[in-house]
């Protein structure tokens, strides 16, 4: 939770995201200013609604994994603050993370940066690994997790949990699974929302064309992604995303413009976009690269 902008760098940090996803639900709760899930929440945690920055990681039973984090305006260093913090609990035994997570960790506390094609091929390798070695009877639910059929996964540990035959490491096991299950796909429509949030629609239906297939069957999965379908049909959203792709091609045009008559069209064109498009993401992000926003 917070509201500057040493709060939001956690959520900005493509290391961080990546190193928590599957394990935390990140989700930016602005405490002035929030719609009415952002007061709940705060409601429900007892913060103040009001200009109070602070940092809390939960996870999907909504538990605290490590303290909260107070008077975050004061960090300019909040990423590698929280990644340090994220490590003593990881060496604690609160919780568990694969070993490219770790290392994510580990550098995003020595301050280090990844690009992002590097953190998309981690993200790529994480996603079909569940991550623990489990009671041989769910090697079914394990085998489905790998090839990305989530709700079989779930369906198949809720099977084990249930029966009364199962030893008990295998519930123990299956619950564990499940819970991974229920907090990855949290943690997956808390990053698309908060796209829609941000009005980056281009990375919002990439991010569901790529993934949102993995967790068709879960509860509540249907409509949620429907709703999303519906999104896309619309004629305001599809204004947004022809916008955006313009930008997308007039930054690139610009970055590799050779000599300044490229940079000068290139910028022409930004500017254009800005100014014809006033209200769109696009201009936003495009006034923000000329260094007007």
């Amino acid at each position: 939770m917070g509201c500057t902008d040493y709060a939001s760098q956690v959520l900005q940090s493509n290391i961080i995201v990546a190193a928590l996803d599957h394990v935390f639900v990140p989700v930016f709760i602005r405490n002035s200013n929030g719609n009415e899930h952002d007061k709940a929440i705060l409601k429900e945690f007892k913060e103040p609604a009001w200009n109070y920055p602070v940092a809390r990681f939960l996870n999907a039973e909504r538990k605290e994994l490590i303290e909260r984090l107070p008077d975050v305006w004061k960090s300019k260093t909040m990423v590698a603050l929280v990644a340090g913090k994220l490590l003593e609990a990881i060496e604690a035994g609160k919780y568990e993370v694969a070993d490219e997570a770790l290392k994510m960790l580990k550098d995003a506390k020595a301050g280090k940066t990844w690009k992002d094609e590097a953190v998309a091929e981690v993200v790529e390798a994480l996603d079909g690994k569940i991550g623990k070695a489990l009671h041989k009877a769910l090697d079914a639910c394990v085998k489905a997790y790998e090839k990305r059929d989530f709700a079989k996964a779930r369906e198949l540990a809720s099977k084990v949990q249930a029966d009364e035959k199962s030893e008990p490491q295998a519930k123990s096991d299956a619950a564990w699974a499940i819970a991974k299950i229920d907090t990855k796909f949290a943690s997956f429509k808390a990053r698309v929302e908060d796209l829609k949030k941000a009005r980056e629609y281009l990375e919002l239906f990439a991010t569901l064309d790529k993934r949102g297939k993995h967790f068709e069957g879960l509860e509540g999965a249907a409509d949620w992604l429907k709703a999303f379908k519906e999104l896309e049909k619309d004629k305001a959203v599809k204004a947004e995303v022809k916008a955006l792709e313009s930008f997308e091609k007039y930054a690139e045009q610009l970055a590799k413009a050779k000599d300044d008559k490229a940079k000068e069209a290139a910028t022409k064109k930004l500017k254009e976009l800005a100014e014809k498009q006033p209200d769109t993401k696009a201009a936003e992000k495009a006034k923000a690269l000329l260094g007007e926003g």
